[in-house]
């Protein structure tokens, strides 16, 4: 993976398995940098979890720390996470739902999502808005 400046081109590069380990990422998947440039935040699937309901594995929220070459999950396991953008202060600001939001029933199935904000080391987990999802945030 590599991080390009408009004007100096180059200025960075990591190996991105050891960003995103053996996570699954697609072309949904977006990586983010912190405000201070310490953390690299992202949503990958953990092809070990499962959802009743879910037909691929359930997906979870990420962060590198650039400093120490780790990555650690932040969202807890039976919390699906997806599309995280830094918070104005500091927090992680996601869509996410659980195996009880996925709704089968009467030939309907779909799921119903809401927004969820966590802090840095996993905590501190507090839903936002219900029945929304792809949050997006400005940090001007």
């Amino acid at each position: 993976m590599y991080t390009i400046d408009v004007d100096a081109g180059t200025i960075g590069k990591a190996s991105y398995k050891d960003i995103v380990v053996n996570y699954g990422v697609s072309s949904a998947t977006s990586f983010t940098f912190s405000p201070d440039k310490k953390y690299l935040l992202f949503d990958a699937d953990v092809p070990s979890e499962s959802m009743e309901g879910l037909h691929e594995p359930a997906g979870a929220i990420f962060i590198h720390t650039l400093s120490s070459a780790g990555t650690r999950r932040v969202t807890p396991p039976g919390i699906c996470g997806f599309y995280p953008s830094w918070y104005f202060d500091g927090r992680i600001i996601f869509s996410s739902f659980t195996e009880n939001d996925i709704l089968q029933r009467a030939g309907f199935s779909g799921i119903a999502t809401r927004i969820y904000t966590i802090d840095i080391t996993g905590k501190n987990l507090e839903a936002l808005i219900e029945n929304a999802s792809d949050p997006s945030i400005s940090m001007k």
